[in-house]
């Protein structure tokens, strides 16, 4: 998968990490809620300083505490 470049428009990044144009999801409120839980995750590793939006999802991904760490929480 390509480096998205940190200033990319966020629809590039939405479409190139995350697969936005084929999502199944085409329904009633679904597309809304799924591009603004992508914003979401795009912000909040942009906020912690990620430029490589693929390779911090990745990482994030293979571990949930991951996850919650970058969120400024601590695992339970």
């Amino acid at each position: 998968m390509p480096c998205i470049d940190l200033y990319a428009p966020p629809e590039k990044v939405r479409d190139v990490t995350y697969g936005e144009d084929a999502s199944q999801t085409r329904t009633g409120s679904g597309p809304r809620a799924m591009a603004a839980l992508r914003n979401l995750a795009i912000g909040t590793l942009t906020t912690a300083a990620h430029r490589n939006i693929v390779a911090a999802t990745r990482h994030r991904a293979r571990d949930a505490t991951r996850t919650i760490g970058t969120l400024g929480l601590t695992p339970a």
